[in-house]
């Protein structure tokens, strides 16, 4: 989430940071398709829980009808708005693909992915985009310089965030697998 939360706040920019000035007209495609990624993250594994429950035939359609509505989208979306439209087209296809896996998902297994817990992560981002839109009222010269005070402000923000609102049990664990895993990459013992 924070780096999306850059990616939503700083499009343009990043464009021009990471790929050149000639890039940055690049930025909102890359706004609309993020927001689609959004949604199948957002979702969680939905696909795969539909083919190990042995409904793999139910998500094979939706992938299908996906497929056919993201072509159909295509032909009308891009001859008038160019590669903007080929961003709609996708982002709304990838959407509708997952949030129908979502819905199937609950229909027929009673699974659903959100509980209180998701409200900590929202709220971090928000604060975190907030934090973004403050500092932009900041004239920074250099571009790079922006991007990585808008970046180290995003990811701080969130974590401070996070850390506020306390880390679940599973982040802990999360936290220790991932620290132990750089400890084994550095060559330490990873069991202190």
């Amino acid at each position: 989430l924070p780096v999306l939360v850059v990616i939503l706040a700083v499009p343009e920019l990043l464009m021009k940071v990471v790929f050149g000035q000639a890039y940055a007209e690049g930025a909102l495609p890359l706004l609309i398709l993020n927001l689609g990624q959004l949604v199948n993250v957002a979702t969680g594994a939905v696909g795969f829980l539909l083919i190990m429950t042995g409904r793999q035939k139910r998500w094979l359609l939706f992938t299908a009808l996906a497929l056919v509505g993201n072509v159909l989208l295509n032909l009308l979306l891009i001859p008038r708005y160019g590669v903007i439209g080929a961003a709609i087209s996708t982002s709304a296809a990838v959407s509708a693909l997952f949030l129908t896996g979502l819905v199937s998902v609950r229909l027929s297994l009673k699974l659903w992915p959100y509980d209180r817990r998701y409200l900590k992560g929202l709220a971090a981002a928000l604060l975190a985009g907030l934090a973004i839109l403050a500092l932009r009222s900041f004239e920074i010269q250099s571009d790079l310089l922006a991007l990585a005070l808008i970046s180290a402000v995003s990811a701080g923000v969130f974590l401070l965030v996070l850390l506020i609102l306390r880390l679940d049990a599973e982040d802990l664990t999360l936290l220790r697998q991932a620290a132990a895993r750089l400890k084994t990459l550095a060559g330490g013992n990873p069991n202190p």
